[in-house]
């Protein structure tokens, strides 16, 4: 994969939807060697189309855009929820990481909700036990739904303690959905979107 291929897969995984100049500003601004429109053009026509197809990114209206939202029609409702907001730009080196469609930031909040779901619901199993807050974290990164978190334990046949432990997941829960990277914040957690906004009033 070239680093220009790289970059239109990243930047498609991290915002589910992104513009061809959102592409060659980001990319100019992490690199020496600088690029054009008519660059990124070439990946809206095949051979170029099919390779980033490849990797699970389309091109529709002009954008390029994760194949998982096109296939849920979900395009122009997500291209309205991110119009106006500002771009959350990590470094090159983070922003490469997610060529990998699965990859996210294990932060603090999701480091914590694995500890306690280890050791409460699978018998201090880590690896069991991540890839369950995984699917919780795609679920919070999409936006939150309690309704559909909720029915992810209930398929692991997760029984609760009682109202107390209930609590407290769904506060660990809440935790990991306010500091996910969301696509329709651009990239932003809900914490640094509502930051940025207290910061301006």
């Amino acid at each position: 994969m070239d680093q220009l291929t790289k970059y239109i897969v990243a930047l498609t995984n991290l915002y589910g939807i992104v513009d061809k100049d959102k592409v060659v500003e980001i990319y100019n601004s992490q690199n020496e060697d600088q690029i054009s429109t008519e660059d990124v053009e070439k990946f809206t026509m095949k051979p170029l189309k099919d390779v980033i197809a490849s990797e699970s990114v389309g091109v529709h209206k002009g954008y390029f855009a994760h194949e998982m939202i096109l296939e849920f029609d979900e395009f122009d409702m997500l291209l309205g929820k991110k119009a106006g907001k500002p771009y959350y730009v990590p470094d090159k080196e983070k922003l490469l990481k997610y060529t990998n469609e699965f990859y996210f930031e294990k932060n603090e909040q999701f480091k914590e909700l694995v500890n306690y779901v280890k050791d409460e619901f699978f018998e201090g199993d880590i690896r069991d036990a991540e890839d369950f807050c995984a699917e919780i974290q795609l679920i919070c990164q999409d936006g939150f739904d309690l309704k559909t978190v909720m029915h992810n334990f209930e398929r692991m046949d997760i029984v609760f303690e009682g109202p107390e432990q209930v609590d407290k997941v769904m506060q660990l829960v809440r935790d990991l959905a306010n500091n996910t990277r969301m696509r329709e914040n651009n990239g932003f957690t809900p914490r640094e979107v509502l930051r940025k906004f207290e910061s301006k009033s």
